[in-house]
């Protein structure tokens, strides 16, 4: 009984330093992060969040390189929000630092080749990641300038934030509402030979889904592989070898950015329709919760070694996703396969093959497995299925967009099952014969060839104002009454677009915030159901 109270007490002092180990280790974390906010001048900013204001007002234009890293956040929104490709190519211009050792004076070049450099010299300080800077702004932003952010990112050919830990919370956030504004326009070919093209809002796209991730560390970058594979001429996943990289990185760990293999149509295209492509950054044996979404809804999981060994308590994961059916790639960074073939079936669709001793930029071997592996009618996945998953946070799960979505499908409701002739002439009659006969007299009243000039002035205005009267007549139908609210005007909310948003908003949204919400909700809605209108009428002309 001693022995095992010893073992108990034994075992509950481990686990009370491993979790003051981790306390610390939290807690010197949150220390660089306030650090980090500090030199990029954002301290305090994820209480107060940024606006669109604080970027889209006119300012002189910063220069290319600064010497202050607190000039990093406006370099790159102005690069961003112009769609400049190199937004991301941040670096802070510094002269380099020359060490001269004491101990070395007055010896010969060759033997001061080997001093080493005084321990007690003053480190120089890291600069800011680009990535860090770029997760800064997003986190410490509104989700309007979110949106921005991230539809700016897809513009210049980026990879967005799928899921994002948050430092300040803890929680691991899906930016579903922030991605919905992204639309892509890509070329599909059938087995025929046919190339149709396609135009979707991302968040309605059912697509493949291929997920890299590593465990452990690896030497190769995961990041600029997967570049290869989407455009081997962007980079659309930051790297360690990209302008402005740093070793030490903060807000990127556990960050699983989405990018889209885009097709032309033509012959030098790698796959025949739209692949999303995930990458996990960090270590996917520490994030559970990331690795555990992404593996659910993959099509094909791509999982980067630094080599095997069976005793690595990590090869759980290797396991467990060797026994499921989705096809798995195993890539070894460091260590060689004996035989002659360059790759090995470990079994059904599920591979390993290793990179050492081979060009890092060809890839045309993993090309060749993924493709195999998306033959076979592959699992597809939408950006509106991960919100299911309730370890994370959605962002549009909130008392102010939901209520702006439920208003904004009411609208909807109006313009579903008919067309938009029919749809006019019901809900807004004012538009329709009415509105055609008035513009007609008012141009006829311009351009009078009668012989009494006057007397059919006077009849062309009493037709004019008879056809004013049935307008007025019709009143508001039930679209314009569940659009139009009372006028809403107090003396804190004096913008004047403000003011013209809440003449035509809900009578429920008293601020800001709801109204801009409601519009974005009304703009997403009505963009894609006049894109279906559009491609059915294309398919009418077609057949």
């Amino acid at each position: 009984q001693n022995g095992l109270v010893c073992l108990a007490v034994s075992g509950d002092k481990s686990n009370v330093s491993e979790a003051r180990l981790n306390d610390l280790g939290e807690e010197e974390s949150s220390l660089k992060i306030e650090d980090l906010l500090r030199k990029l001048g954002l301290e305090g900013k994820y209480e107060q969040t940024l606006s669109r204001t604080h970027f889209l007002d006119l300012s002189p234009s910063l220069k290319e390189e600064s010497n202050k890293e607190k000039d990093l956040v406006n370099i790159f929104m102005q690069r961003l929000l112009t769609t400049d490709y190199k937004a991301r190519h941040l670096s802070v211009k510094s002269e380099p630092r020359i060490t001269k050792s004491q101990q070395a004076a007055g010896k010969a070049g060759f033997d001061a080749l080997f001093e080493k450099k005084d321990l007690s010299t003053d480190k120089k300080q890291s600069q800011s990641h680009p990535m860090d800077v770029q997760m800064a702004v997003f986190l410490c932003s509104d989700p309007f300038l979110q949106q921005i952010i991230v539809t700016k990112l897809s513009q210049c050919q980026y990879a967005v934030p799928l899921l994002v830990p948050n430092p300040f919370t803890g929680n691991i956030e899906f930016p579903l509402w922030t991605i919905r504004q992204i639309s892509k326009t890509w070329r599909t070919t059938d087995t025929s030979g046919r190339v149709t093209s396609k135009t979707l809002p991302m968040y309605k796209a059912e697509t493949p889904m291929v997920v890299f991730f590593r465990i452990g560390s690896i030497s190769s970058s995961k990041s600029q592989l997967m570049n290869r594979l989407i455009n081997e001429k962007h980079d659309t996943f930051f790297h360690r070898y990209c302008p402005g990289s740093s070793r030490e990185r903060l807000l990127m760990d556990g960050v699983v950015e989405i990018a889209w293999y885009l097709p032309s149509g033509k012959g030098s295209d790698h796959f025949s329709d739209c692949v999303a492509f995930c990458n996990l950054h960090g270590d996917s044996s520490i994030k559970e919760t990331q690795t555990k979404i992404l593996t659910e809804m993959s099509s094909v999981n791509v999982v980067l070694l630094h080599k095997l060994d069976r005793n690595d308590k990590n090869m759980v994961i290797v396991k467990e996703l060797c026994e499921v059916s989705t096809p798995l790639i195993v890539i070894l960074t460091e260590e060689e396969d004996e035989g002659e073939d360059d790759v090995y079936e470990i079994g059904d669709r599920k591979y390993r093959v290793s990179l050492k001793g081979r060009n890092q930029s060809d890839v045309s071997v993993v090309l060749k497995l993924i493709k195999n592996c998306l033959s076979e009618q592959p699992v597809t996945f939408s950006l509106e299925k991960i919100a299911e998953h309730s370890e994370i946070q959605v962002d549009e799960n909130n008392k102010d967009c939901q209520r702006g979505k439920e208003a904004a499908q009411e609208i909807m409701r109006f313009l579903k099952g008919e067309d938009p002739p029919t749809v006019k002439e019901k809900d807004l009659p004012c538009q329709g014969k009415l509105w055609h006969e008035w513009s007609q007299k008012n141009k006829d009243l311009h351009c009078l060839k009668s012989n009494n000039i006057e007397i059919e002035e006077r009849r062309k205005q009493g037709e004019m104002r008879e056809i004013r009267r049935k307008q007025q007549n019709h009143g508001f139908t039930e679209l314009i009454v569940s659009f139009k609210p009372e006028c809403i005007c107090t003396a804190q909310n004096n913008n004047l677009l403000h003011q013209l948003l809440l003449l035509f908003a809900p009578t429920c949204f008293h601020n800001r915030k709801r109204t801009y919400i409601y519009y974005k909700w009304i703009n997403l809605f009505l963009s894609y159901h006049f894109l279906i209108i559009v491609l059915s009428w294309h398919l009418v002309i077609r057949l």
